[in-house]
């Protein structure tokens, strides 16, 4: 089965990376999205001078190298938010 790749570029908001050793390194990312409806898996964020969602329902796993630049960061009260969801994502 091929893997499935769009042909644009696709925001994302980095979570965290893991090493296997010497060879490949994965992130985790979420992907984010200015249509979106307000979903209890969903964060607004301010990003860019644009309002989007980061899409937390979404999260997957992808080598680094798929990811080419930096666009950016998000700021802490937003970082508090993304993480309060996905900890009760995966504790509660």
């Amino acid at each position: 089965m091929d893997p499935i790749t769009s042909k644009f570029p696709v925001s994302v908001l980095y979570l965290e990376s893991t090493s296997f050793g010497n060879h490949k390194i994965v992130l985790s990312i979420a992907p984010m999205t200015t249509k979106s409806h307000d979903y209890p898996t969903r964060v607004s964020v301010d990003f860019r001078d644009k309002i989007g969602w980061v899409v937390l329902d979404q999260i997957r796993t992808v080598d680094k190298e798929r990811l080419t630049k930096k666009l950016g960061s998000i700021d802490k009260k937003e970082v508090r938010r993304v993480k309060s969801i996905i900890k009760e994502m995966l504790v509660d």
